[in-house]
């Protein structure tokens, strides 16, 4: 039983970080509604603020100890996930959803080199390739008649896709700490920092029931929940793999796009969705074959790394 345990650990961080992808794919399509009635460190402030909210029941219910580790860890990572979402709300609100999705989900490539410098670990040669195939894919997904051009949105993307990568490289670096601890800290982080210039601003006297139904969804889903699921999955999954999989969030966002706005389905579009699935499942093989083949094969890096 005890050697199964990492296993299948390994198979719920994988089913997480997937489910956190879905989440996020449809987090786009809420952003750009709540845009529409509030300003961008507005939409930040309301998340942030209400998802710590809902991350520090567990904490205080169970009452968690915060050690001073946990509280290092989970500023650095709150500090990261900030600038991140600044970045990317930002950006969101000066360009189209799919190419800002598709600068943010640069990160994927950035991952394995950020892990690399941080851990000392090189990444695989296929986990490598399967970054830049997934990143194949999003551009595929992301591309239109007349193609990509680089604007202000564009740039404040990939400036976003850096401090997404920092983020994961940094989820990883807190593995070991308590999941819930770390998810409360960085969301209070996130919301502090996002106080200052969404109160400064004016707000909407009559924002409107949409853009209110998708700040609620961006609070408990995209931000608590998905965190959350990411948070714990990043314990048991190196940052390179973890971002893989989480970069699905493409995927899920043409998805739902498709379905909920009405967008037609170009063969582009189907031949990325490919590509990411293929990806996906080129990372995850070695996983398999270790499974086959314990006794030759060494512990993944995953299961090396716990304390």
């Amino acid at each position: 039983m005890r050697q199964d345990s990492p296993d299948r650990l390994q198979r719920q961080a994988i089913v997480f970080c997937l489910l956190t992808g879905a989440i996020w794919g449809f987090g786009f399509i809420a952003t750009s509604q709540s845009l529409s009635a509030f300003g961008a460190f507005q939409v930040l402030l309301i998340r942030f603020a209400g998802a710590a909210a809902l991350a520090w029941i567990p904490v205080l219910t169970n009452r968690k100890s915060i050690t001073r580790q946990s509280l290092t860890r989970g500023v650095v990572c709150g500090l990261f996930l900030f600038g991140a979402f600044a970045l990317q709300t930002l950006g969101l609100d000066l360009t189209e959803a799919g190419s800002n999705a598709f600068f943010t989900s640069a990160n994927v490539v950035l991952v394995p080199f950020l892990a690399w410098a941080v851990f000392r670990k090189p990444p695989a040669l296929r986990q490598f390739g399967a970054c830049l195939l997934c990143f194949a894919g999003i551009g595929l997904m992301g591309w239109t008649a007349g193609g990509f051009s680089l604007r202000t949105g564009d740039l404040l993307s990939l400036g976003c896709a850096l401090l997404f990568a920092c983020h994961i490289v940094s989820l990883q670096w807190a593995a070991g700490q308590d999941p819930d601890v770390i998810n409360a800290i960085q969301m209070s982080v996130a919301a502090l920092l996002s106080a200052v210039p969404g109160l400064s601003v004016r707000w909407p006297a009559h924002p409107g029931l949409l853009p209110v139904l998708s700040l609620v969804y961006l609070i408990a889903g995209s931000t608590w929940l998905a965190f959350w699921l990411q948070t714990r999955a990043q314990e048991h999954l190196e940052a390179s793999r973890a971002s893989l999989l989480l970069a699905t969030e493409s995927l899920w966002a043409n998805l739902f796009a498709v379905i909920f706005l009405k967008e037609r389905l170009s063969p582009a579009m189907a031949a990325g969705g490919l590509l990411i699935l293929t990806a996906v499942y080129l990372t995850e093989q070695p996983a398999s074959v270790r499974k086959t083949a314990s006794t030759t094969e060494p512990p993944s890096a995953a299961q090396t790394e716990e304390p």
